[in-house]
């Protein structure tokens, strides 16, 4: 065998024997990483068999709770619904929240119109209406000045009556007369001398056996007749008393007298034991029954005869004497004018 042809066939024996060493080394990696693999699933499989008995144990405590978990649950939907309802309330409270600032927002629109409007008003306002204004104003003032005038007046007239009032309280005094077999009668009269003479009526005085006679204060004394004029209805009795220092009427002038004049009627009426004043206006000056009167609508009654009418001034202008009362004739009283029984005053009292 040639030479070469051994070495050609013992590099082909070589070649072919490291390419099956090659081979088995090959086969052997490959097999190592097989049983790796298998050992990886055999871990995965036991991770999963362990998980899945994890599971069968979470199963079994699901099932053993779920009583629990359904009571739970009802709570959760009870504890929903509740809310819901809240919700619900709050949503509602929420609108009307929403429909007042609605009304206010409408308000407040409302308010700034007519604040505009206002101004629109007052940038219309020229210097003519201001003033006119002015002038308004300086007439109210006028009117308002006027008022406080005439409140003044009434004031003084209000202040000049009650001193008429005061003045004369004292002056004008309660008669009683007992007449034998009828019995105590009563009139008035007013003092027009500080001696004591009193001017009443006739008829008040007349068949008395004791005339006695009664100021405001209480005071009493009897009376005796001193002159009458049974005609004209008039008298003028005297105090037993030797004072001096009675209180006195002032006399005015009938004769000044005028129809409509404000008057006050001044007696004792019926069983009053002070005197009593009533106000009216001379409502007439008739010539009646053969004499002159005044005429009076102040109220006069039973009593009050022999009393003074006087003016606002507190003069006497006359002597209150009769009075009608029935259903068809209301404040219908007589006066006698006091100028017609000056002459027999004086004459009285010399």
């Amino acid at each position: 065998m040639p030479k070469w042809l051994a070495y050609t066939l013992s590099s082909v024996l070589i070649i072919a024997t490291s390419i099956n060493t090659v081979m088995i080394f090959q086969d052997r990696s490959d097999l190592n990483d097989i049983q790796q693999e298998v050992s990886v699933i055999d871990g995965h499989l036991l991770s999963a068999q362990q998980q899945i008995e994890s599971l069968v144990d979470k199963v079994a405590n699901l099932s053993v709770d779920s009583t629990t978990a359904q009571e739970m649950i009802l709570a959760i939907n009870q504890e929903l619904a509740d809310l819901s309802s809240a919700l619900g309330d709050q949503q509602a409270a929420l609108s009307g929240i929403t429909g007042d600032i609605t009304d206010i927002n409408n308000d407040i629109t409302g308010i700034t119109n007519d604040i505009a409007s206002i101004s629109l008003e007052v940038a219309n306002i020229s210097q003519t209406n201001i003033a006119s204004i002015l002038v308004s104003l300086g007439q109210l003032e006028e009117q308002i000045a006027a008022a406080g005038q005439e409140i003044s007046i009434l004031q003084d007239y209000h202040e000049a009556l009650l001193r008429v009032v005061e003045e004369l309280e004292p002056a004008v005094v309660l008669i009683q007369v007992l007449v034998p077999g009828e019995g105590l009668f009563g009139g008035s009269g007013f003092v027009v001398d500080k001696r004591g003479y009193i001017v009443t009526n006739y008829h008040v005085i007349e068949d008395g056996s004791e005339i006695r006679v009664f100021f405001n204060d209480g005071v009493s004394y009897t009376a005796s007749v001193i002159i009458t004029d049974s005609a004209r209805d008039v008298a003028v009795i005297k105090i037993n008393s030797s004072l001096e220092n009675f209180p006195t009427v002032k006399l005015g002038n009938s004769s000044e007298v005028r129809t409509g004049e404000e008057v006050l009627a001044v007696g004792y009426p019926y069983i009053a034991e002070w005197p009593v004043f009533t106000k009216g206006i001379i409502s007439g000056q008739p010539h009646v029954f053969g004499y002159d009167w005044l005429q009076l609508d102040a109220a006069v009654n039973h009593g009050n005869s022999g009393g003074p009418l006087v003016n606002m001034e507190g003069e006497v202008i006359g002597i209150n004497t009769l009075g009608w009362v029935s259903y068809d004739i209301e404040s219908f009283s007589m006066a006698i004018p006091i100028d017609q029984v000056k002459g027999l005053i004086q004459e009285a009292i010399g």
